[in-house]
């Protein structure tokens, strides 16, 4: 399953994901409904905290034809949300970028 196309980072580098995370229209990627409830909830007061996971499949490669495959889990948390009116939309808050933890 693949939800981001895929990204080429350097060593040492890194590199921004934009992605959204929506509880909307039918077809698109989305969270269960009763998450969805809960922040929407939270977001009446005009914010949404969430801790965010995610599993990623890298390849390591080296000089020359090696490379090795490896899943790593992500966990970014305390991620916090400010809306601006009735929009809908909302943007992280600082700090930017954010710091997220790498389990090998």
């Amino acid at each position: 399953m693949e939800y981001f196309q895929p990204v080429y980072v350097e060593t040492k580098k890194s590199v921004l994901i934009g992605e959204t995370l929506t509880a909307g229209e039918k077809g698109q990627r989305k969270v269960p409904s009763w998450v969805g409830e809960e922040m929407k909830k939270e977001r009446d007061t005009g914010t949404v905290s969430f801790n965010l996971w995610m599993a990623v499949s890298v390849t390591f490669k080296t000089d020359g034809w090696s490379a090795r495959e490896r899943g790593l889990k992500v966990f970014c948390g305390k991620l916090k949300v400010a809306f601006e009116g009735g929009s809908g939309n909302g943007a992280v808050l600082l700090p930017k970028p954010l710091p997220c933890l790498v389990y090998v």
